[in-house]
């Protein structure tokens, strides 16, 4: 499960996302690391990674707009981040928790699209239908890459707070 950690968070569900992808730093070779002197992602490197997912996976989506999580940060900061990229801006962040089973750590220290790990999946996801459950509001996702979140939507994989 994703657990956005904002009491705001509906805002983000209803904007009509796209994409979100886990570790987007993995995917994109940097000629530096990308982080500023406190270790922080910069914003170039969050729109540069967010470009790389459109530039794959965009043809899916008329949306230009792609979530990235980028698990090396730890829980406490804001890690989820939304991407315009229309204006080439980051329009939201937040902190999002990863699921239980990839570590009861700030950082996740792994990862799994096997049923019943409670780990958090990597990779490209296209967000899906909304519903109101037992989190309250909430969006389904569909893993886009076989072998690595395909049982994503079997996994019950979605965005919810984390109040019930």
């Amino acid at each position: 499960m994703i657990i956005i950690k904002k009491a705001n968070y509906s805002i983000a569900l209803k904007i009509g996302l796209f994409f979100f992808l886990f570790l987007a730093f993995s995917f994109f070779p940097l000629q530096d690391n990308g982080k500023d002197v406190l270790g922080i992602v910069s914003d170039n490197l969050l729109i540069k990674a967010a470009n790389g997912v459109f530039a794959k996976w965009g043809k899916l989506s008329s949306n230009h707009k792609v979530i990235l999580i980028d698990f090396s940060l730890p829980m406490e900061k804001e890690r989820l981040f939304l991407v315009d990229l229309d204006s080439s801006k980051i329009v939201l962040k937040y902190k999002v928790c990863h699921g239980v089973g990839s570590g009861r750590t700030s950082i996740p220290v792994a990862f799994s699209d096997s049923s019943g790990s409670k780990m958090s999946p990597k990779g490209v996801f296209k967000t899906a239908e909304t519903y109101y459950g037992s989190f309250g509001y909430s969006m389904c996702v569909d893993g886009l890459q076989q072998g690595i979140n395909s049982n994503s939507r079997a996994r019950r994989i979605i965005f919810h707070s984390s109040q019930k």
